[in-house]
């Protein structure tokens, strides 16, 4: 079971920061902790005239200024192996290279050449050992606030088919084998669901929940070894959370796509479903339509984009 790392003060995200990677110097009043599920996350601002990674040799662009710029520490949860976290970094600077269009941040480098630093965190006596890692911050807000109108769901849907495209000819090990490690989020494991239907004490959802896991055993499961359904390396976790717009002269547009620390190897209809899924329910949020065919109509511009 996955531990999450204990909380840090300001002064420890600034101080882990100038020991273990290429900063100059880290304003300590702008650390913030950014929500996050199982891992840690610390907004910064900080200095560095270099060492910010451009392509996966990982030298930096000539003469660049990157003073007082905007940063997230992460600090990752128990179950994090070096090996995946180094692979997810070279997966985001992979396709930043292959499409800067692709809005997801660009990690940076520790003094090792890693992207990683392994440490120890926590109150003396009581102290575990975390994997840190650091990259960009981007800007916007998370797309859970907002009713996002048929262009914008037009241009996510063409972001996570670039990212399904460009990350067919990426390879990394540790990162295809992470939906093997007891990974229950990949749809391809939908049938473990049924561990958990306990927790569900109404009795007519229950019935919908194990209708709808019958469906996809008959339906899905058959496709999944004839080959109809195509793999790859995927995001995982595409929902309104991890979708960052901004708004200019009042249009909305996606302006990152963050955590990737769910990337596995499987159907890219799956990972899209993922994505719909969120998306009809914050329609619903937004919207108060029930019936769950209008609410998908919705969705027609994603799956264009898609």
């Amino acid at each position: 079971m996955a531990v999450r790392p204990p909380q840090l003060s300001k002064e420890t995200v600034a101080e882990l920061v100038l020991r273990s990677f290429p900063f100059e110097g880290v304003d300590v009043s702008s650390v913030t902790e950014l929500d996050s599920y199982d891992d840690r996350n610390y907004y910064f601002k900080g200095t560095s005239l270099e060492h910010c990674v451009s392509d996966a040799a990982g030298t930096s662009p000539a003469g660049a200024d990157l003073s007082n710029k905007e940063y997230v520490l992460k600090t990752w949860n128990s179950s994090e192996t070096q090996a995946r976290c180094e692979g997810r970094c070279l997966l985001l600077l992979y396709l930043r290279e292959c499409d800067d269009n692709i809005p997801c941040p660009r990690p940076l480098r520790c003094k090792e050449g890693n992207f990683t630093v392994e440490c120890r965190l926590g109150d003396e006596g009581a102290e575990s050992s975390s994997l840190l890692t650091v990259q960009e911050y981007l800007p916007g807000r998370v797309m859970e606030e907002v009713d996002p109108p048929p262009y914008l769901l037009y241009e996510v849907g063409q972001a996570i088919g670039s990212i399904a495209r460009n990350l067919q000819n990426f390879s990394n090990k540790a990162v295809e084998e992470a939906s093997t490690v007891a990974n229950n989020w990949d749809l391809k494991k939908l049938s473990s669901v049924r561990h958990y239907m306990h927790a569900v004490e109404d009795p007519n959802r229950k019935e919908v929940a194990n209708s709808v896991i019958s469906a996809f055993e008959r339906n899905v499961v058959p496709k999944l070894s004839s080959g109809l359904l195509r793999c790859g390396l995927v995001h995982g976790d595409l929902n309104g959370m991890n979708l960052l717009v901004k708004s200019t002269d009042g249009i909305l547009n996606l302006s990152g796509i963050i955590d990737f620390g769910d990337s596995m190897k499987t159907c890219y209809v799956f990972d899209f479903a993922v994505f719909i899924a969120y998306m009809m329910i914050l329609k619903y949020k937004h919207n108060s339509i029930q019936d769950p065919l209008e609410l998908a109509q919705l969705l027609s511009p994603a799956v264009s984009g898609f």
